[in-house]
């Protein structure tokens, strides 16, 4: 058994199962902190507004996302893979209201960040710059016969990369791709 956390959620990876249970994190403290921040900048205010659920402390991180993002990205993947079954997701077989995932255990790519960054923007023409960073970070990927799949795909923004190019992505993925190599490519051209 191994333990992986994200910023979102926790994946317990069972090898003998060929599983990975996904739970949601839930922030608590900042969820809370974030209220006390919002009510010392906003006063008055008052709860039944939506604002409070939508007020943007830093990047993306709200008082519903501390709260419940976890829970929705895990809600969004199985989803998405039961409504397209596209052979770049890994598998998400079951899914409890979000609250937790059974996907199927991949091998996690190895790959340098830069070269992996480099070719899916390439591929995509661009598309991945939507939600870098899941696009980044090889950890994110898994290697079945020699095609890419990616195991971290509920964020909806990502989803709309996959909808797009991620048949594209796993037809042209090259294992040997290296970005130092491209670029002395292109300075050949020139």
């Amino acid at each position: 058994m191994q333990i992986k956390k994200g910023t979102w959620r926790i994946a317990i990876l069972l090898p003998r199962l060929n599983i990975a249970i996904k739970l949601p994190r839930i922030y608590l403290r900042n969820g809370f902190g974030t209220i006390v921040t919002y009510l010392r900048a906003r006063r008055p205010m008052v709860f039944y507004k939506k604002e409070i659920f939508s007020w943007t402390v830093y990047h993306d991180a709200t008082i519903k996302s501390w709260f419940f993002r976890g829970i929705v990205d895990n809600r969004h993947e199985y989803v998405f893979y039961q409504k397209t079954k596209n052979p770049f997701l890994l598998p998400t077989y079951f899914s409890f209201f979000g609250l937790f995932n059974i996907q199927k255990l991949g091998n996690e790519l190895k790959i340098d960040s830069i070269d992996l960054w480099c070719q899916l923007y390439e591929i995509t023409e661009g598309l991945v710059f939507k939600c870098s960073h899941h696009f980044t970070f090889a950890g994110n990927f898994s290697l079945k016969n020699g095609k890419i799949q990616i195991l971290d795909y509920g964020d909806p923004r990502v989803q709309e990369v996959i909808e797009k190019d991620g048949l594209l992505i796993q037809e042209k993925f090259d294992l040997n791709y290296s970005w130092e190599k491209r670029k002395a490519e292109m300075k050949e051209k020139k």
